[in-house]
C-alpha cells in the first residue's frame, strides 16, 4: 500500500494516486504546485483539516491523507467513485455515463441494431431478429406456418401451432377420403372386415402416425335387409371392428370416433343386390 499527503494549493483540489511505479493525477479546475519526494507528492494551503482516507484501485488499496476542508473532500470522493448508471464503470471514465454498458465497450452497450437481445458482436444475423439460441438468427421455417421447421411436425406442410406445425385436415388424408378410397365394404350380416381392405386400413393407420394430432370418425352404415333395429346395430358393429383393426395398427383409441348410422344413408338405393353391397360399409371423416 502506498500513501499520499495531499495539500491544496491555491484553490481546491488536486489529488495523487501512487501504485507502485504510477503516479495519477487528476485535477479539478484548480492550479497546483507539486513536487514528488520520496514517494509521496505534497502541496500546501494554509488553514485545511487532515483527513485520512482508503481508496481501492483495482486490488490495490491507497491511503490517502488530505489536508482541505470536509466538504471539498466529501465531493472528491463523490466525483471519483460516482457511477449513475450502475454498470460498474465509474462515470469518470465511462463513455456512456448514463446508460448502462459493460466495462470492455467503455461503459456502453454493445450495439444491437436488431433490438433481439443479441449484440452485433455476437450476431450472425446483425439486421434480421433472432434467437440468442441460433446466434441471434431466426429459425428456419420451411413451410412460413410460423412454427420453426425443429418445432414443426410437418416442416412441408403449413399448419397450426396447436397441431405443433401440422394442418387441422392433412391434404392427404382429405385426398384418401374425397377419392372414395377410404371406405371398407362388408359381406352381408357381416362386422368382420375382409383381407382385401386391410392395405386401406395399412394407409390410413400410416397417414394418422405421420400427423398424430388428427382424429377421425368412423362411419358404419347397413343395407336394408333386415329390420331397422337390426341395421342399426350392425352398422356400429362394423364401425366398431374397423376401430379395433386401426388400433391392432397403433392408432390410439382416443383419436377415433365411432358412430352407426344403420339404414338411414345409403348411396346406393337397395333395388338390387348390387347397390346393397355399396351400402354395407364404413367410410371416413375428419
Amino acid at each position: 500500500m502506498k500513501s499520499a499527503l495531499i495539500h491544496t494549493g491555491r484553490g481546491l483540489l488536486a489529488l495523487y494516486f501512487l501504485l507502485p511505479g504510477v503516479m495519477k493525477f487528476i485535477q479539478w479546475d484548480m492550479h497546483v504546485a507539486l513536487m514528488e519526494t520520496h514517494g509521496m507528492a505534497i502541496a500546501t494551503k494554509n488553514g485545511c483539516v487532515s483527513e485520512k482516507i482508503k481508496v481501492k484501485k483495482g486490488t490495490t488499496y491507497v491511503e490517502v491523507v488530505f489536508e482541505c476542508e470536509a466538504e471539498a473532500i466529501k465531493e472528491i470522493i463523490k466525483e471519483q467513485t460516482s457511477d449513475v448508471d450502475s454498470d460498474g464503470v465509474l462515470d469518470r471514465d465511462d463513455k456512456c455515463p448514463d446508460e448502462s454498458g459493460v466495462s470492455e465497450n467503455d461503459g456502453c452497450p454493445w450495439p444491437d441494431n436488431d433490438s433481439d437481445g443479441v449484440a452485433n458482436k455476437d450476431d450472425t444475423c446483425p439486421e434480421e431478429s433472432g434467437a440468442a439460441e441460433n446466434q441471434g438468427c431466426p429459425w428456419p421455417d420451411g413451410d412460413g406456418d410460423d412454427v420453426a421447421d425443429k418445432d414443426d411436425a410437418c416442416p412441408d406442410e403449413a399448419g397450426v401451432a396447436a397441431n405443433n406445425g401440422c394442418p387441422a385436415e392433412p391434404k392427404e388424408i382429405k385426398t384418401m377420403i374425397s377419392e372414395g378410397s377410404a371406405v371398407i365394404l362388408f359381406n352381408a350380416e357381416s362386422k368382420t372386415i375382409r383381407d382385401s381392405d386391410n392395405m386401406i386400413l395399412g394407409n390410413l393407420a400410416a397417414l394418422l402416425s405421420k400427423y398424430p394430432h388428427v382424429s377421425i370418425t368412423l362411419e358404419g352404415h347397413a343395407s336394408s335387409d333386415g329390420s331397422k333395429a337390426y341395421n342399426q346395430k350392425l352398422s356400429e358393429d362394423r364401425a366398431n371392428s374397423t376401430k379395433a383393426a386401426l388400433e391392432a395398427l397403433g392408432v390410439s383409441a382416443s383419436r377415433i370416433n365411432v358412430i352407426g348410422h344403420g339404414e338411414d344413408k345409403p348411396v346406393m338405393d337397395n333395388n338390387t343386390a348390387k347397390n346393397r353391397a355399396q351400402n354395407r360399409r364404413v367410410n371416413f371423416t375428419l
